[in-house]
């Protein structure tokens, strides 16, 4: 599961890249995402392969930019310097650093107990 300031920060990200478009184009972008293939804005960062896809199937190639362009936000919000094959990688970083910062912060109560 997804650390929730974790899931806001990523969808911060994508919401910067989508605004790029413009407002009303983003609006729209998640309108479809949601009624044309069921993916909720909040979803997103559990499903970023179908995210991914349906940014190609609505937008063809121009998604490629997009994906970059939230990639790089990713890893400046998240201090990533490691090279990143896609969203869903970069995403599974994030998630992986969650849950290890989790596990370090839940240790030591654990040991008190």
């Amino acid at each position: 599961m997804i650390e929730q300031d974790s899931k806001e920060k990523i969808l911060v990200c994508i919401d910067r890249a989508l605004s790029s478009l413009g407002d009303s184009s983003r609006q729209v972008i998640y309108w479809h995402l949601n009624i044309l293939y069921d993916l909720r804005r909040e979803d997103i960062p559990a499903n970023p392969v179908k995210f991914k896809q349906c940014l190609k199937s609505m937008l063809g190639h121009s998604a490629n930019s997009l994906e970059y362009m939230i990639i790089r936000d990713l890893k400046g919000t998240f201090q990533i310097n490691d090279d990143v094959n896609g969203l869903e990688q970069m995403i599974r970083r994030i998630i992986a650093r969650a849950q290890l910062n989790e596990i370090r912060l839940s240790s030591p109560r654990e040991r008190s107990s």
